[in-house]
């Protein structure tokens, strides 16, 4: 990670740098979308300033449903700026890799993880990017919760819920193979998806 002013990066993509920085003396993470010099600049402004505002309304959405997702504190749209609580704790990628969960705290971890992601479903809401770089295990309370709303969207359509699914299931397999193929695949499985007029529903059964 590198230091930038007073503020550290904790990662960069395509859309935007993630900070560690800090406000009224509590820590926090500013999401900056940075400007795309290959499209116009009224264009760029316009589709950022949407993106971001979509970002703000996924993430408030979730929370009113009752789904864990960071608290957001502030809101700079011109500067294209979303500063939200930094949540201390691992992402579920690292927490596999890392061999730090046993078998049935990773069943834990895949229950809760089914349960917010039909809360989100059942209120139309998609997260848009379900990896598990996205699902962090809070370090004091053990808390699932979801982070980066940014290509959420609000849908009744269940082919939207199931590439949902099926994202959050190409990630299992493909960053923790062995977890996904033994016994947590077993869990996972119980964890299906039943599909009726108008919603896709995880269903965890026991």
């Amino acid at each position: 990670m590198r230091k930038k002013a007073s503020c550290m990066v904790l990662s960069q993509g395509a859309e935007a740098i993630i900070y560690s920085t800090a406000e009224a003396g509590r820590p926090t993470v500013t999401k900056h979308r940075f400007r795309k010099r290959y499209r116009h600049p009224e264009l760029d402004a316009a589709l950022t300033a949407t993106r971001l505002k979509q970002e703000v309304r996924s993430i408030l959405r979730a929370r009113r449903l009752g789904v864990r997702a960071p608290v957001v504190t502030r809101v700079d749209v011109v500067r294209s700026l979303l500063v939200m609580q930094r949540i201390d704790g691992k992402t579920t990628k690292e927490a596999f890799l890392g061999g730090e969960l046993g078998e049935e705290r990773k069943h834990e971890v895949a229950r809760e993880l089914g349960r917010m992601i039909a809360t989100l479903h059942d209120g139309d809401l998609i997260h848009g990017d379900l990896t598990t770089s996205n699902v962090m295990i809070e370090e004091t309370t053990g808390n699932v919760i979801l982070i980066d709303f940014g290509l959420s969207q609000l849908s009744t359509l269940v082919e939207d819920k199931a590439v949902d699914l099926y994202v959050l299931e190409r990630s299992f397999r493909s960053a923790h193979p062995r977890s996904t193929e033994g016994l947590l695949n077993q869990r996972l499985r119980r964890i299906h998806c039943s599909v009726n007029f108008n919603t896709t529903r995880v269903v965890s059964t026991s």
